[in-house]
């Protein structure tokens, strides 16, 4: 469950980044991280058996995780994937062991073979209709209890059927039950809006429901385009953009 994360906002000084804005490395400390604007590509191993990370927000503008970009990460917890992305490579997050949900957002059209293979402790896994190829076995968590939460006729529906898989319909995670968090600055409320610096324009944070991770980009927060939170969050905001709790 993602209660209280505390994101760090990395320079691209700790991360090698190639003439095709592939990320192909991380090389700071934090454990919390948000990775830098400006890449499109999270690129093959390029976190590859990383043992501190913990959470990760992947930004806006990220259209590919490559084969096995966070393969063996085992204390990884926590991700959160972008509206822009696209295709999750082979492996992707093969053996994070610690992961306890994923939504993949809407947009995405590929989700690679062993994708999710052996998260076992993986019990939430949000899949949009857009994903129309999925490869083998990239739900095989090796937990009985996960449940894949997609519409009725998905592929990924089909396929999870095809293996015995728990399957919820409601593919959208429940607004129920959002609770206030600590460490904030702003409340946002029903039907209200929200200014944030500038350096915030293009980044995404999240508020959460203690049942089911519920990812609100800031886009959609400040337009209503979801009709606003049930009851309300607190979101904790940076001036300088470089850190945010959510």
């Amino acid at each position: 469950m993602l209660t209280n994360v505390k994101g760090t906002k990395v320079s691209k000084g700790d991360c090698d980044i190639d003439f095709s804005d592939t990320l192909t490395a991380y090389n700071g400390s934090a454990k919390n991280i948000i990775l830098p604007d400006g890449i499109k590509v999270i690129g093959e191993d390029a976190f590859f058996g990383n043992k501190q990370i913990t959470a990760v927000v992947v930004p806006v503008g990220v259209e590919t995780i490559e084969d096995g970009a966070f393969w063996m990460c085992l204390s990884l917890k926590n991700v959160v994937l972008p509206s822009t992305l696209r295709k999750i490579g082979e492996n992707a997050f093969n053996s994070c062991v610690e992961l306890t949900s994923i939504m993949i957002p809407e947009g995405v059209v590929e989700i690679g073979a062993n994708a999710f293979t052996n998260c076992k402790k993986l019990k939430d896994i949000y899949v949009p209709n857009s994903a129309t190829d999925i490869g083998d076995d990239a739900f095989y968590t090796f937990n009985e209890s996960t449940l894949i939460h997609t519409s009725n006729g998905s592929t990924a529906e089909i396929i999870a059927k095809e293996h015995d898989w728990k399957v919820d319909n409601n593919a959208e995670p429940s607004t129920e039950r959002v609770e206030p968090l600590q460490k904030t600055s702003r409340q946002i409320m029903k039907n209200s809006k929200i200014n944030a610096p500038d350096t915030l324009e293009a980044q995404e944070f999240s508020t959460v429901s203690p049942s089911k991770n519920l990812y609100w980009h800031y886009d959609m927060l400040l337009n209503q385009k979801r009709g606003g939170l049930s009851r309300f969050a607190e979101v904790s905001i940076n001036d300088s953009g470089t850190e945010f709790t959510c």
